[in-house]
């Protein structure tokens, strides 16, 4: 199963808590998810993920490293090269 596809039904199953707020074990979860379907596999060096509902920020969260050679890790507000990335979405 996707990891996009995961994430959305984690989300789907709390959606209650992320209309009002994004509940702490929502969050943990999430970050498990991160960790073990980008990291633990390898796949990536770094992410950013925001949930945003109505133009509100829920969650916003870095993960892994923006530089790996000087171990500066990524953050909520880390900036990202799109690419071909987004030939995906269209």
């Amino acid at each position: 199963m996707k990891a996009s596809l995961i994430l959305s039904l984690i989300v789907a199953a709390f959606l209650p808590n992320v209309l009002s707020q994004l509940d702490p074990s929502l969050k943990q979860a999430i970050d498990d998810l991160i960790q073990d379907e980008f990291f633990t596999k390898g796949k990536v060096s770094a992410l950013g993920l925001s949930i945003v509902k109505d133009g509100q920020v829920l969650y916003a969260n870095g993960y892994g490293y923006r530089d790996i050679e000087k171990s500066i890790p990524a953050d909520n507000s880390s900036l990202f090269i799109v690419g071909s990335v987004s030939k995906v979405l269209n």
